[in-house]
């Protein structure tokens, strides 16, 4: 009887003093597509709030380029260089790659963000922003919560 009970005390502990958030920014960058050789773009992009927000854009490998821009939007953790490896791996089988850094992460523009919050609609107003400056073929790969989304 005293051992379900012990177990049942520490899981409630355990979650009880673990910080756990919906959003969680990084500013710090682990790698950039500069630190892998890949040839890239780095672009500041205005969002139609006045927001700045820090991009890369990843060059198509010349010799597959299929003249399509891939906007890659990440979880709401972290940031745009937890993605280089992904970026360059597209990149390389012909794709354009587009990742950004929503406000308030990476070194885009600050934003005060409560972390337990699951979302702000400011966001959107980033992903519009990134899309607005590409007028050829784009399809966008959302990446989140162990889910891939590529939407056309």
């Amino acid at each position: 009887m005293k051992r379900p009970i012990c177990i049942i005390l520490f899981t409630f502990v355990f979650f009880c003093i673990d910080s756990t958030y919906a959003i969680n920014p990084e500013r710090e960058y682990i790698r950039t597509p500069a630190t892998e050789n890949w040839n890239y773009q780095q672009l500041d992009i205005q969002t139609s709030d006045g927001f700045c927000l820090n991009s890369w854009i990843y060059e198509a490998n010349p010799e597959t380029d299929k003249n399509t821009v891939l906007i890659l939007a990440y979880p709401d953790a972290g940031n745009m260089s937890y993605f280089v490896y992904h970026s360059i791996i597209l990149a390389h089988a012909g794709y354009t790659v587009v990742t950004f850094d929503y406000r308030g992460f990476g070194e885009s523009q600050d934003f005060e963000i409560r972390k337990e919050l699951l979302y702000y609609n400011e966001f959107a107003l980033d992903l519009e922003a990134v899309i607005a400056l590409f007028q050829r073929d784009l399809q966008i790969i959302n990446l989140e919560f162990g889910e891939c989304r590529w939407v056309r």
